[in-house]
């Protein structure tokens, strides 16, 4: 053993001083011991990578916005509003001039001249169940429905959907003058007016509820009668006149009636349920 002590401390001295010199790290020293004693150098094995996380499955978001489902109007309610009713129809106009007047967006169909727009509106009404009235416009607000143009009813509407800030005590701009709440049709006659009588059997015909007054009976009548048709610069020569939503028509002339029906959208009630009042008997 003595006999190669002595070259065996020589060559690690040696070895040792090539190492310093060389500024090897330890790693790299026993990697070099190793390859002197007839080893196979260390290898360091890299850490095996996570697996990548497998994506959830599909879930309906909680923003409408990344939901094409939803259904988002313009001012970014999770809800749209629609008026249904046609160019030629005044109480159509009137609830667009409100929506406007009060800041709420909404989208207009004309189911005149669309037939897709009239089926998905009578298609609404159906899914909806009752909706009173007869006539357009039909305004859908987030999925409630109501017909014609009452605007304390589509303002409670609205602020209910939160359209209005929910807040019952915030101002609502007045619309417009021209603007009425409400389109209504009344015969002014008498119970002997062979006329009368076939014009309020062609409006039943046709579907259009109307309040039927007799003048002969109700002064109170009479004086609104004429009062409306001077407004209008008439002077009724007889009965029946007929104010289909603030138009007086002179006796019975089913043409120009027809032309103001058309006017005012009053396309008529289904299915018998027209109600007829007579305040003047």
């Amino acid at each position: 053993m003595k006999k190669f002590a002595k070259p065996c401390l020589f060559l690690f001295a040696l070895f040792a001083m090539s190492i310093a010199m060389s500024g090897c790290s330890g790693s790299t020293v026993i990697d070099s011991i190793n390859k002197i004693l007839g080893k196979k150098p260390a290898t360091t094995q890299a850490p095996t990578p996570a697996p990548a996380p497998t994506p959830a499955p599909d879930s309906p978001t909680d923003n409408p916005a990344d939901n094409p489902s939803a259904d988002v109007s313009a001012d970014g309610n999770v809800c749209a509003v629609t008026v249904y009713g046609s160019d030629a129809c005044g109480r159509c106009s009137s609830a667009q001039k409100y929506l406007k007047s009060v800041g709420v967006a909404f989208v207009f169909k004309d189911i005149k001249k669309d037939s897709s727009a009239r089926t998905e509106m009578y298609d609404k009404i159906k899914k909806f169940g009752e909706l009173p009235g007869n006539s357009i416009p039909v305004i859908d607000v987030c999925g409630d429905m109501i017909r014609g143009f009452d605007q304390s009813k589509l303002e409670e509407l609205l602020k209910k959907k939160g359209l209005l800030g929910g807040n019952a005590d915030k101002p609502v701009p007045t619309p417009a003058a021209d603007v009425t709440n409400a389109c209504n049709v009344t015969v002014y006659g008498t119970s002997s007016c062979s006329w009368c009588k076939k014009a309020k059997e062609y409006l039943k015909s046709k579907n259009v509820p109307f309040a039927d007054k007799d003048v002969g009976k109700d002064q109170a009548a009479n004086r609104e009668m004429f009062d409306k048709a001077k407004a209008k610069g008439l002077t009724p020569h007889g009965v029946p006149v007929i104010d289909v939503c603030g138009d007086m028509v002179l006796g019975f002339d089913q043409g120009k009636l027809d032309q103001l029906l058309q006017k005012h959208g009053l396309a008529g009630c289904s299915g018998g349920s027209c109600t007829v009042e007579n305040p003047g008997s």
